[in-house]
């Protein structure tokens, strides 16, 4: 070459240059020549390659957990659909009319004991309903059981109705003392677990999928205060040593190969030794399972 003209190479992600006669092409940082090299796994932004550069603005009205769903009203329940969109379908009723969801066809909606009710009408062609199991633990829980190693109601595993922090207000799981707002309970070692109701998963659905909102402010540094999340019976498929402390961080599972069989969630932790464990501990918020429909 003599002139970096002569060494044009198409690439809109290479400056090219000539030096001493020969061509040089340098790759640019976070440059792109598709859409496709600009993927963030993200469902709620769009991936957009624009003169050789990405950005990935957010899709209006999407959401990833219940928790990006919240409207601040009591008598709605705030859902994250599986097309990522948000549902509001009301929880406070005097009557079965309080309660329609626009749906007709597909679902049935009753007001039972001042609570709305809305049962999917499978049986129906094209009906079909993506929510499985859902719990925000704002309300009254039902089928759950905790195992605490000290036998003392206000230590360990247990549902925190007036969280100081919450992915969805006002509750959350929580392991530590909602009092103390710390796990030393007296400065002794302590685990415990905390078993979901059996949950039936249907069969024939093409993918089934888990997620909820951990948060956690424990002991940095293995192996102490250890957090593990799994299907009782199995070995956990998340520990707190894979995310980052001090931000809610959205735990997502496959449980597909569950399929036509029932399953409980279990929630453990273990602080190993009675040192470090003053800090709030370990919150959970809007565990959701959901099933793609035909």
């Amino acid at each position: 070459c003599t002139a970096t003209a002569d060494c044009d190479d198409g690439d809109a992600c290479t400056t090219d240059a000539c030096a001493a006669g020969s061509c040089a092409h340098t790759a640019l940082a976070h440059c792109c020549a598709g859409a496709g090299g600009c993927e963030d796994k993200d469902a709620c932004t769009l991936d957009v390659c624009q003169g050789g550069s990405c950005s990935h603005p957010a899709i209006a009205g999407c959401c990833l957990t219940a928790g990006d769903c919240n409207d601040g009203d009591a008598c709605t329940n705030d859902v994250c659909a599986a097309d990522h969109t948000c549902k509001h379908p009301a929880l406070c009723c005097t009557k079965d009319t309080d309660c329609n969801d626009g749906d007709n066809v597909c679902t049935t909606d009753t007001c039972v004991s001042s609570v709305c009710q809305y049962k999917t009408n499978s049986g129906v062609p094209g009906c079909c309903d993506p929510g499985v199991y859902s719990e925000s633990f704002d309300g009254a829980l039902s089928g759950w059981t905790f195992s605490n190693s000290t036998n003392v109601a206000t230590e360990g595993w247990q549902q925190w109705t007036s969280a100081t922090l919450s992915q969805s207000p006002p509750g959350v799981l929580y392991y530590g003392d909602p009092v103390a707002k710390n796990y030393a309970f007296g400065g002794i070692a302590s685990s415990g677990h905390a078993y979901s109701p059996s949950i039936a998963l249907p069969a024939g659905a093409s993918k089934l999928t888990l997620t909820m909102s951990v948060y956690f402010d424990t002991e940095p540094g293995q192996p102490y205060d250890l957090l593990g999340i799994g299907i009782k019976g199995a070995a956990a498929f998340w520990q707190n040593s894979s995310a980052t402390a001090g931000v809610w961080t959205t735990v997502t599972y496959d449980v597909t190969a569950y399929a036509g069989t029932s399953i409980a969630l279990d929630f453990s932790f273990d602080t190993v030794d009675s040192a470090v464990n003053s800090t709030l501990g370990v919150l959970v918020d809007d565990i959701q399972i959901t099933r793609t429909c035909p």
